[in-house]
């Protein structure tokens, strides 16, 4: 997202860009050609944080929080139109924080997983183990989190499958349609992800 924060901070917005734990300058350094770390990920910090008693994606989600103090406290800030941008692996914990924090007014989330249903239903996954909570579907799918967030805006795009691959618009529609979160599937090449956020967010 750097490129994009450089953007939105060109065209006038107040921007935060943070390290969430186990990402950018935060990021344990792991030999990508090891098939285990492909298909695994972090799984040592994974495995540690349940261990404590935590996931990663819930301390995640705290750096997030910690990240929208920083900014509802400054006075040149509105806080009542602090919106959050996940992409990829920070998608999720930025989810749980927009869950937790009505602060956070609109949401968009680039390349999240689908759901956890479809983690049970494929025999193979790929970096999901730093999404893992524990007997989350006794309770519980990503799409009834994002229901429960409403009638704050979300916007959710190329959401993937459990091996990473995005799903068509069909099949996210297929999962979200039912709900108030708008969908969306962009080509990440001939798209720029700033004026899609400012059309679905309405931050114009």
């Amino acid at each position: 997202m750097a490129a994009e924060a450089g953007v939105l901070a060109a065209k006038g917005y107040i921007v935060l860009a943070p390290d969430l734990r186990g990402f950018g300058e935060t990021q344990i350094p792991l030999d990508r050609r090891d098939n285990f770390v492909r298909n695994f990920g972090d799984y040592k910090s994974a495995l540690t944080a349940l261990l404590i008693g935590k996931t990663m994606a819930g301390m995640r989600a705290a750096d997030v929080v910690r990240g929208v103090d920083l900014l509802a406290a400054r006075s040149d800030v509105d806080a009542s139109r602090i919106a959050v941008t996940g992409r990829g692996g920070a998608a999720l914990p930025a989810l749980f924080a927009a869950l937790f924090d009505d602060r956070i007014r609109s949401l968009a989330l680039d390349g999240m997983l689908v759901s956890y249903e479809s983690v049970v239903n494929e025999r193979i996954h790929q970096g999901i183990a730093e999404q893992i909570i524990p007997s989350v579907l006794k309770y519980f799918d990503l799409p009834d989190a994002i229901a429960a967030i409403a009638p704050r805006r979300v916007a959710v795009f190329n959401g993937v499958n459990p091996l990473g691959q995005e799903l068509t618009l069909r099949s996210l529609r297929q999962v979200y349609g039912g709900m108030a979160a708008e969908v969306g599937v962009r080509d990440r090449e001939e798209e720029p992800l700033v004026p899609i956020l400012e059309r679905f967010l309405g931050w114009k």
